[in-house]
């Protein structure tokens, strides 16, 4: 009898909370507010580190009319006062700093603030994403589980970077997916592929997940749909979000194609990441994570080794030949490259053996945040098996966003920017109760199957909801 009592409070809870989810979410969003003043207040923003990884150099060099330069010769060795136009970093933080520091006389807390109001803006994106997954307390469990997520508080508050740009426009693209797979509304798809444009702009890894979310919404899409009307309708869709993307993008590669001679579609130093993390796979001690001290040997042996340096050369041709030399190692080693990269695995979703390498040992924080990340990834795992089919192109971009960084370099910075979608799985897990549970009021089992009543009481939810949210 017990049991039934208290089920049935649970109920009501759940119920109360769906009914008024504004208030929860609110109160969410001012713990995430709250946090990260806390942080920035307890660990101030180091000018110096921030200086060091360039996206604030950058973004000052902008901001005081030096245009879009940089020069970090532990990067590229010929780079000086002539030869320091850079892609090093993506442009979209770039520019947003460059704003703030206009308008704040360069206060790099500013700039880190900011950064905290884009990891509240991802929770908020967060909750509309779990809610569209399943219902609507499934994504105030996923904004809670966000808010209490340690990574971000750990590794971006006290740096300006794009991984909270990415991270938010990532959370809000994958929402509009997710919805538009409801709505069949080609508004939805092209937004989707705009924000997705946004995060590639901020993290260039994410085109990646472009890719595997096209290629696997094609593939259901040839599945599924039972009339040739039906799957031309959703590959136009498909080709509106790719579309949408690219154009995004193209100014990026347009301006590196003018400065370099070469399009240059993400950052130059994936070269000298891939060389980083694979000049020592021909020793015995490769099974490890390799710092930017170490590396600068290598790069001078580098340069007095090969012929035909002229001393001139840009970042792009730089990129060039540290890919070359990237992939000779990897070539005369095949074997080493695949277990490396299998071993990066445990770096990039726990850190695993990344601060040892500093010489540095993990700390009680630390452990709680690889513990997080274990719970979250093994929930997340019964959060797809319960969507069923519908989650397969979403898990497919998270293993492609995965691979992309195992193949390179990796540790837990960079897999954060699809955390988001792990965590809205595992409130799928605590909230649905079957396998294959259907989103809220609404038959997905084929794109736009809603009927319309059902449609008609999902969008009157919304409105609902939005409005509620914009009176707080």
């Amino acid at each position: 009898m017990s049991l039934f009592a208290g089920h049935r409070r649970s109920q009501q809870v759940v119920e109360r909370a769906e009914r008024h989810p504004w208030w929860i979410l609110a109160a969410l969003v001012l713990v995430v507010l709250v946090f990260g003043a806390g942080k920035l207040w307890i660990d101030p923003p180091s000018t110096e580190f921030n200086l060091q990884n360039r996206w604030w150099q950058i973004a000052l060099n902008v901001e005081h009319g030096r245009g879009y330069t940089a020069c970090k010769p532990e990067y590229f060795p010929f780079c000086g006062p002539e030869n320091q136009q850079t892609a090093m970093r993506e442009p979209l933080p770039v520019l947003v700093y460059a704003g703030i520091a206009w308008l704040t006389t360069d206060s790099l807390m500013a700039a880190a603030a900011f950064g905290v109001a884009l990891n509240a803006a991802t929770l908020v994106c967060l909750f509309f994403l779990g809610r569209e997954l399943h219902r609507t307390v499934t994504g105030l469990i996923a904004a809670f589980i966000w808010a209490l997520y340690l990574p971000p508080v750990r590794l971006y508050y006290d740096q300006v970077s794009g991984d909270l740009f990415a991270t938010f426009a990532i959370t809000l693209a994958l929402f509009l997916v997710v919805r538009a797979q409801r709505t069949c509304a080609w508004t939805h798809w092209a937004f989707a592929g705009v924000c997705f444009g946004i995060a590639i702009l901020s993290r260039s890894a994410t085109i990646v997940v472009v890719a595997a979310l096209a290629m696997g919404f094609a593939v259901m899409t040839r599945r599924r749909q039972s009339s040739m009307q039906q799957r031309g309708r959703r590959l136009s869709h498909i080709g509106i979000f790719a579309l949408a993307c690219a154009l995004t993008m193209s100014p990026w590669v347009v301006r590196n194609t003018i400065v370099f001679d070469q399009p240059v579609v993400g950052s130059t130093l994936s070269g000298y990441y891939l060389y980083r993390q694979h000049h020592m796979l021909a020793s015995d001690d490769y099974l490890r994570f390799v710092t930017g001290g170490e590396f600068e040997a290598v790069i001078a042996d580098m340069v007095e080794r090969r012929d035909g340096l002229t001393g001139t050369e840009n970042e792009a041709e730089m990129d060039a030949i540290y890919r070359e030399e990237a992939l000779t190692a990897i070539r005369h080693e095949p074997f080493r490259y695949v277990a490396l990269s299998m071993y990066r695995g445990l770096m990039l979703w726990f850190n695993w053996d990344v601060k040892s390498a500093y010489s540095q040992r993990n700390s009680a924080l630390d452990l709680v945040m690889m513990a997080q990340q274990l719970v979250l990834k093994v929930a997340g795992i019964v959060g797809v098996w319960k969507l069923g089919r519908r989650a397969w192109p979403l898990v497919v971009s998270v293993i492609a966003f995965s691979l992309i960084y195992m193949a390179v370099q990796a540790h837990l910075a960079y897999i954060i920017p699809v955390m988001p979608l792990v965590v809205a799985l595992v409130a799928v897990a605590v909230t649905a109760r079957r396998h294959g549970a259907p989103m809220v009021k609404s038959d997905t089992t084929s794109s736009c199957a809603a009927s319309p009543a059902s449609q008609k009481d999902r969008k009157n939810e919304d409105t609902h909801i939005e409005t509620q949210f914009g009176r707080l």
